[in-house]
């Protein structure tokens, strides 16, 4: 699964595929949830993930797979650490600062075999436009303080960051741009597609 190998030492990677199938599965017919995935040739190398409101997108998982999710999730949290990962998770984004945009990228991951083909920043632009054809002005994104190469995306995108915190016990910026600050860059766009129930990351 893309966002395994992608985000490795992620949370909710810790979960199993099992649960990511089950989370990915309600964003692809969310009301308040989308995403794209990115295709070389038939292969998938890239997807992104986005929420128009996130505690709402949540609140929607819970209500059409609260009970599947839950029997992918109870043998992942057997340990206080986990167990503590997951009611932040859950709560989150109840410890955002007030006024901060509700719209959030909640991941995007390009395989490391296609990576430094612009796909990354076309992901960004096509989730911007969408958002931006929803009516929502601000979107944000959050990644760990230590992650360099998603700090450079995100400010080469046009987002700055607003606010830190800590977020499972490590330090993780959140970036706010306004949706209509970029353009998507030069990849083919034709390569996106829908994320979609049949093709999940």
């Amino acid at each position: 699964m893309l966002h395994q190998r992608g985000i490795p030492t992620g949370f909710l990677s810790s979960l199993g595929p099992k649960f990511l199938t089950e989370l990915y599965s309600v964003l692809a017919d969310s009301q308040h949830g989308f995403g794209f995935v990115c295709d070389l040739g038939e292969v998938p190398v890239g997807f992104i993930a986005c929420a128009a409101d996130t505690g709402r997108f949540y609140k929607e998982a819970l209500r059409k797979r609260g009970v599947r999710l839950a029997l992918r999730l109870l043998p992942h949290i057997w340990r206080p650490r986990a167990l503590r990962n997951t009611l932040e998770t859950v709560l989150y984004p109840s410890d955002a600062p007030d006024g901060l945009a509700a719209a959030e990228i909640l991941s995007i991951v390009v395989t490391a075999k296609a990576r430094r083909r612009g796909i990354g920043r076309v992901l960004v632009g096509r989730a911007m436009s969408a958002f931006h054809g929803r009516g929502i002005k601000r979107a944000i994104v959050s990644a760990w303080t230590a992650n360099e190469a998603a700090e450079a995306l995100y400010r080469n995108c046009g987002f700055d960051v607003v606010y830190t915190r800590k977020h499972h016990g490590l330090p993780m910026a959140t970036y706010i741009a306004h949706t209509d600050a970029m353009t998507t860059g030069r990849a083919d766009l034709t390569a996106l597609r829908p994320a979609a129930p049949v093709a999940l990351p």
